[in-house]
């Protein structure tokens, strides 16, 4: 599987939801501001876990 591909979003029926804007910003910026973000410390021990994906029907 390709990790890189798989989409998180699914509507209540099961099937993947497709990408949307209801914005008309720019996509790409050239010169972003760069930002600092304090993320906490992972609590010893830490392993993520990923989420159980409902069962694609065909």
């Amino acid at each position: 599987m390709n990790l890189s591909k798989r989409n998180l979003l699914y509507k209540k029926e099961g099937f993947p939801a497709s990408p949307f804007r209801n914005d008309d910003w720019p996509i790409f910026d050239p010169k972003p501001d760069l930002i600092d973000v304090a993320k906490p410390e992972k609590p010893k021990g830490y392993q993520s876990k990923d989420w159980t994906r409902p069962y694609m029907l065909e």
